[in-house]
């Protein structure tokens, strides 16, 4: 049975084979194309891009085949025909069934727009019958299209051109770029731009670049933009660099004259304009050359960077005389009445005062000043004055006073008076009879000067030097030379004597009129260093020194000059003149001319330079454009001022009677913070030290003093005043000098039995306050017994504790001081009875505590807490409570304790008391560490 199976399966194998090789295979297959040639052979047409490995055809690549059974009428595939063996394409089937393919890219195969754009190949396509047959062929059209490979370039990778100032240009140069992509999309250049920003150029899609404003040699000689390409795919080039340079039109005027410079402190002269030079751009040659060179200071303290100390301290250092009285000092110690006027800082200068010309004057007392003046003395101020809006029409009319001594009361008469009247300044000087011969003899009384300086809103320095009847007037420091144009001297009698007036008044900044009790004739202006120096004139090397500027022009090429050529300065050395007939000369002679400020530590800021030349030719002068610059003279390093020494010092009874020197170990430093190894002792010279006492001196038992000794012996400036808030030192000096005063001064205590302590408050200066110290605080105590000598360890023990047993029952009265009456012994043992029983108590509740909560331990008590003190480290050297003497902090409250001191006048001692509760608190804290001793006591 199953062989028969096996039979009938194999036969009916062999049958079918035998029907499929006899199945037949007619017909050939078929390309399909919606569009033939003129032969009628079908057409496709397909696009590549050269990255990619399909062409993309205009319709479907499909072959059908006509048969209807077996392999015939599947399409197995298409073979590419050509002409040519390198075709880089084939035909891939995509589904045989339906006979669909698509034209890939052979593998290993490029493709390169700029080499071949076009193919043209056949293809046909084969079934799959024992015999295949192949279609007609199809003739097949591929275009490769251009991908964006390759970025623009340029052909130069640097351009420049040139352009002249002030001109407009359509076409400054033109780049040009090119791209290696050879289609129209993506091989040809679309734009260009500028990629520099802030620059006036621009550049249009043909690459022509051009400028978008005028341009001008002085703003920028020259110009680097950077511009780019881009072709239509949106490629970029590397930028191209066109270097434009600004050609200058010729025109008259300087060149390379900077700007502006900086300043460095202490670095001495700085040339100006080393490298300037002047374009002259006419034809004729000239025959004069003048140039002029300004700087400004006006702006600077009182007219430049002079002003590192006060001017008394000016005075001092100019060698001046030291009993010149200055009528205007800074509010201060001893110096009160200048107090309620206007002021500036006075940190970068001196105190400088402000008159409204309406309110504020201010009377000189004659405790400071004695106002008499007689045949021989110099007044001397710096005064900034002009007229404001509502006083010009009266300016012909109107008084304005510096200074005026005027009767007091009674009458009106003006015994010495300096005043600005209209444009003149005015000295006046009625001298009194010297006998009655005298009386009715006229005598020159009022000097009046016209001159510019009086109006024109700056600071200028005034000297009036008499020696009567001459009178001399210095402005600026230099000799005023009189003649008919700018002076005029009255004569007048004398004053004469009245019982109407009983005094007189000296004013600043207007007039005292007596008989009408009020002022008048009131300065509008501003005022500084005003100063009297009486029965004596200053010298003229003294005034020209208070007017030296600190900084100022310098020129050191005079043996270098050429014939005919001149140079000249002015007083202050701010303005320098060249005079010459070659451009050449006045070239080289400005790159000579520097600026120098020879302050250590100058103002800091801006000084503007300017420059005006003129040039003579042909009989016509040409004024050439102004030069501007100015120099920024830097901040220097600050130093920094720090005392250093003893804060507390013990003194006894007898050393505060006689004197204690309170400073003697003072130290005073400074750090310049410069890189310099060593400093000059002169570098930083103090002007004030102030000894403040903390509460105010009450001078019927205190006061200060200083050593008059070493001051007149090394020859110092310096000067001292007290008042009851303490000590001032001024004037500029050494600091070791300051150094040898300050150890020598003293503190005097009349009555040294009651003061506890005193507290005094030091701080030095420079520069008039622009540079300040730390605050040194002292604290002075006052010793109430001799030391003990040392003894034996027993004995000391023994007499310090007599010596608490006796002081806990000496009472204290509210000043501090120790009530001299007996002291209580009882009363000592009981306390001390009181305080050990205490003690016992307390030792054994915590023996009982301990105990409770160790009931299986037993607490076993050393024979030595019954009541036996442990004295062996007890080492008392001072008694607590005898440091409460007197002490101005505190105590000054309570009432007196002790009516033997109710009537002494003690009441300072207790002004601005500033006792505090730390301290009091320290007190009881010291008085309960205290062991006492009860060795000797039997209770």
């Amino acid at each position: 049975m199953i062989r028969r199976t096996y039979l009938y399966l194999l036969c009916l194998i062999l049958t079918e084979y035998v029907i499929c090789m006899s199945e037949p295979n007619l017909h050939d297959p078929v390309i399909e194309s919606r569009t033939k040639n003129k032969r009628g052979v079908p057409v496709l047409r397909g696009t590549i891009l050269e990255n990619e490995s399909t062409v993309q055809l205009d319709q479907p690549l499909q072959a059908t085949d006509a048969d209807e059974m077996g392999g015939a009428k599947i399409i197995c595939g298409y073979r590419v025909l050509s002409a040519k063996h390198n075709c880089p394409f084939t035909v891939q089937m995509i589904d045989r069934k339906k006979g669909t393919a698509e034209i890939r890219l052979k593998e290993g195969q490029k493709l390169n727009f700029e080499k071949r754009i076009r193919y043209k190949f056949s293809v046909v396509a084969y079934d799959c019958g024992e015999i295949a047959r192949e279609s007609d062929r199809a003739v097949v059209f591929v275009k490769v299209l251009d991908v964006d490979e390759f970025s623009p370039k340029f052909e130069k990778t640097n351009l420049f051109a040139d352009l002249r100032e002030g001109k407009l240009y359509d076409s400054l140069v033109k780049v040009q770029a090119i791209d290696q992509d050879e289609s129209q999309q993506y091989g040809k250049i679309c734009s260009y731009e500028v990629i520099t920003p802030g620059v006036p150029f621009s550049v249009d899609n043909e690459g022509t670049v051009k400028n978008t404003r005028a341009l001008y040699y002085n703003e920028m000689h020259s110009y680097i933009i950077q511009v780019v390409a881009k072709d239509c795919g949106g490629k970029k080039s590397k930028p191209i660099s066109i270097n434009i340079r600004v050609k200058e039109v010729c025109k008259n005027g300087w060149k390379d004259f900077p700007s502006a410079m900086e300043y460095l402190p202490q670095s001495g002269a700085q040339k100006i304009a080393p490298h300037a030079s002047l374009d002259w751009c006419d034809a004729c040659v000239p025959e004069k050359v003048s140039l002029k060179m300004h700087l400004a200071t006006k702006h600077i303290g009182k007219g430049c960077d002079r002003d590192t100390y006060s001017i008394a301290s000016q005075r001092k250092l100019c060698g001046a005389s030291g009993e010149s009285i200055d009528l205007l000092p800074s509010p201060g110690v001893g110096t009160g009445w200048t107090k309620n006027l206007p002021t500036d800082d006075g940190k970068e200068s001196d105190q400088i005062f402000y008159f409204d010309g309406k309110t504020n004057a201010v009377e000189v007392p004659k405790a400071s000043f004695n106002h008499t003046l007689h045949k021989h003395f110099t007044i001397s101020t710096w005064m900034k004055h002009t007229f404001s809006e509502d006083t010009e029409s009266k300016k012909k009319t109107q008084k304005e006073h510096i200074l005026c001594n005027s009767d007091g009361d009674g009458m009106d008469r003006h015994h010495y008076s300096m005043f600005v009247h209209g444009e003149k300044f005015v000295f006046l000087l009625r001298r009194e009879a010297e006998d009655e011969t005298d009386m009715d003899v006229f005598k020159p009384a009022e000097w009046r000067w016209h001159i510019p300086q009086i109006n024109d809103n700056e600071w200028h320095h005034y000297a009036v030097s008499v020696d009567f009847p001459e009178v001399r007037l210095y402005i600026d420091g230099m000799l005023l030379i009189p003649d008919t144009s700018n002076e005029e001297i009255l004569d007048d009698w004398p004053i004469h004597n009245s019982k109407k007036v009983h005094f007189t008044k000296l004013v600043v900044g207007a007039c005292w009129q007596g008989k009408e009790n009020e002022f008048g004739k009131y300065f509008h202006g501003y005022l500084a260093g005003l100063s009297i120096l009486k029965d004596k004139t200053e010298s003229e090397r003294v005034i020209r020194c208070l007017n030296d500027c600190k900084e100022n022009l310098e020129f050191h090429a005079l043996s270098e000059m050429e014939s005919g050529t001149s140079v000249s300065f002015n007083s202050e050395m701010t303005e320098f003149s060249i005079t010459s007939h070659n451009i050449t000369e006045v070239e080289r002679l400005l790159h000579e001319v520097s600026y120098i400020n020879s302050r250590r530590y100058p103002t800091p800021g801006r000084r503007n330079i300017d420059m005006r030349t003129s040039i003579l030719c042909k009989e016509k002068e040409t004024i050439l454009p102004l030069s501007e610059s100015y120099i920024m003279v830097q901040q220097s390093a600050q130093p920094t001022l720090t005392i250093q020494g003893k804060s507390n010092i013990d003194a006894s009874v007898k050393d505060l009677k006689a004197g204690r020197r309170i400073f003697e170990d003072i130290g005073i430093n400074v750090d310049m913070h410069i890189q310099e190894k060593t400093v000059p002792d002169d570098a930083l010279l103090l002007d004030r030290c102030t000894i403040k006492a903390e509460p105010p001196l009450d001078f019927h038992v205190e006061h200060m003093t200083v050593p008059v000794d070493i001051m007149s012996q090394f020859n110092m400036k310096l000067e001292s005043s007290e008042t009851n808030s303490g000590l001032q030192i001024t004037n500029a000096d050494k600091m070791k000098n300051y150094e040898l005063v300050l150890q020598g001064v003293t503190y005097v205590h009349n009555n040294a039995e009651m003061l506890s302590s005193r507290k005094f408050v030091l701080s030095c200066s420079s520069q008039n306050g622009r540079f300040i110290s730390n605050d040194f605080l002292i604290k002075v105590v006052a010793m109430h017994q001799e030391p003990i000598q040392p003894v034996a360890a027993h004995a000391e023990k023994s007499v310090q504790h007599v010596q608490q047993s006796q002081h806990m029952n000496m009472p204290v009265n509210s000043m501090g001081m120790v009530n001299s009456s007996s002291p209580n012994v009882g009363m000592v043992a009981i306390i001390v009875v009181c305080v050990g029983f205490l003690m016992f108590m307390i030792i054994l509740g915590v023996i009982r505590i301990r105990a409770t909560h160790r009931k299986t331990q037993v607490v076993q008590v050393e024979d030595k807490l019954d009541m036996e003190w442990d004295n062996t480290e007890l080492n008392i050297t001072e008694n607590p409570m005898e440091k409460e003497v007197f002490d101005y902090e505190e105590e000054a409250s309570k009432p007196l304790q002790d009516d033997s001191d109710s009537e002494d006048d003690i009441s300072s001692y207790h002004d601005n008391s500033d006792s505090s509760e730390e301290e009091e608190t320290e007190r009881k804290q010291k008085m309960g560490d205290l062991e006492w001793d009860d060795s000797t006591m039997s209770i």
